[in-house]
């Protein structure tokens, strides 16, 4: 990054003054976005899950405090139904999928990354209700009738407005008439989402889920934010 060529001292002081600190921050994200590579997300995601496990750890006090959010946005949405037809789109290693699907009549568990497909098989077992499968938000079909569909720290990996925006319109039409959709992404820094441009450049969870909740075929219902991230619960719109 272009950054790390500038003397520690400049960089220093654009980092301690606030108008300076501003465009500093700009400056790295609209570089983040433009070395974003969307069609290799995929890819990148195996490669991460062949290093080790866990890469995200899920098995942390802080996740699994999250994943309890999101179930009780998941039994606030349903009226604590167990007949739920869904879909959870990047299930990676399984870690919510054996949480989900005690509330499901039929649970599809969904990533592109094989190893995590794999490693979830492994930890929740079989179940007659539960079936993995491999797939890629970015190309492959959804299928259609989903009470929920589940998309979870995945959005905020593509960068692209055009992204969101097609993504959100195959979910919207994969969903029941009545039915959620609850897509989570992890928060910027607390300086970046105060800043003028946030809304402009998209950075971070909170205003990629209000872009789409603005933009897309997606209307939001309820959105909970916490410390490091974000939920929003979605319906398809009218």
């Amino acid at each position: 990054m272009a950054a790390a060529f500038l003397p520690a001292r400049l960089r220093d002081a654009l980092t301690r003054v606030t108008p300076l600190r501003s465009v500093w921050h700009l400056g790295l994200t609209i570089a983040d976005h433009a070395q974003a590579r969307p069609a290799r997300a995929a890819a990148e995601c195996e490669d991460t899950y062949r290093k080790g496990r866990d890469p995200w750890h899920y098995a942390s006090a802080e996740q699994q405090a999250r994943f309890r959010r999101a179930l009780a946005l998941i039994d606030g949405a349903f009226g604590g139904r167990t007949d739920l037809q869904a879909l959870e789109i990047g299930c990676g290693e399984g870690a919510f999928t054996a949480l989900l699907a005690d509330r499901c009549r039929r649970l599809v568990a969904a990533d592109a990354s094989p190893t995590a497909l794999e490693r979830a098989r492994a930890r929740v077992g079989a179940r007659p209700n539960l079936e993995f499968r491999r797939l890629d938000v970015l190309q492959d079909g959804l299928g259609s009738g989903y009470d929920l569909i589940l998309l979870d720290h995945l959005i905020d990996m593509f960068g692209r407005r055009s992204i969101y925006r097609d993504i959100a319109s195959r979910i919207a039409a994969a969903l029941a008439p009545e039915g959620r959709a609850l897509i989570g992404a992890m928060r910027a820094f607390e300086f970046a989402e105060r800043s003028w441009w946030s809304p402009l450049v998209l950075r971070g969870g909170v205003a990629i889920l209000d872009w789409i909740g603005r933009r897309t075929a997606l209307e939001p219902l309820t959105t909970v934010t916490e410390s490091f991230y974000s939920y929003t619960l979605f319906r398809r719109r009218a």
